[in-house]
Parts: structure tokens; sequence; C-alpha cells
């Protein structure tokens, strides 16, 4: 019998499949681009309401990357 942990991982591909979603990332340079599916909410609306990288002079460290993720609704309360 398989182990429970096993069987969840299993899972959690099997959905990430069918429902086109990215693999993790494990570092930066595996975040180039946000796909839409994950930068709307399920009304399409956008709810990546931020994404900048900020350029730092040091070229031994990765980009400083901002994300900032919001519905409209959630904008309309801290406003």
């Amino acid at each position: 019998m398989r182990k429970p942990k096993t069987v969840a991982r299993a899972i959690q591909r099997g959905r990430s499949k069918v429902q086109g979603l990215p693999k993790k990332a494990k570092n930066y340079d595996d975040l180039v681009e946000i796909p839409k599916a994950l930068s709307e909410t399920t009304e399409k609306t956008p709810f990546l309401f931020y994404n900048k990288t900020a350029v730092d002079n040091d070229a031994s460290r990765h980009p400083r990357r901002i994300l900032l993720f919001m519905s409209e609704t959630g904008r309309q309360v801290i406003n």
C-alpha cells in the first residue's frame, strides 16, 4: 500500500496537469512569466495587480521582483 504522502503528491500532480498549472518555481529564474490563468480571478478580472522587477547594481544577485496580487474589490477596500 502506498504512503498517504505519496498518494497526495500524485493527486496534486494530476490536478496541476488537468488545470494546466505550471510546475512550482524552484528559483527566481523559473518565474519568468506569470501565466494568465494565475493572474486573473475566476471571473476573468485582473488579479495580478503589480508586477515589476527592480534592477540591482550588484550583478551577483538576482533582480528583485515585486508581485502584488489583489482583486478589484480588495483594491477598493484599501483605498
